[in-house]
């Protein structure tokens, strides 16, 4: 069986986590936009 204590004991990866930040490192030129205000402020409260 697989103990996950030890997993979620583990240090973070440092990857990012805020839902802003990860959507900004996203490949922009094939079709994603900037977010609009409306979903920047849900994601800020998410």
């Amino acid at each position: 069986m697989i103990d996950f204590n030890k997993r979620l004991l583990q240090e973070q990866s440092g990857k990012p986590t805020n839902p802003i930040e990860i959507y900004e490192t996203l490949d922009r030129l094939v079709d994603k936009g900037p977010l609009r205000p409306a979903q920047e402020s849900i994601l800020n409260e998410w």
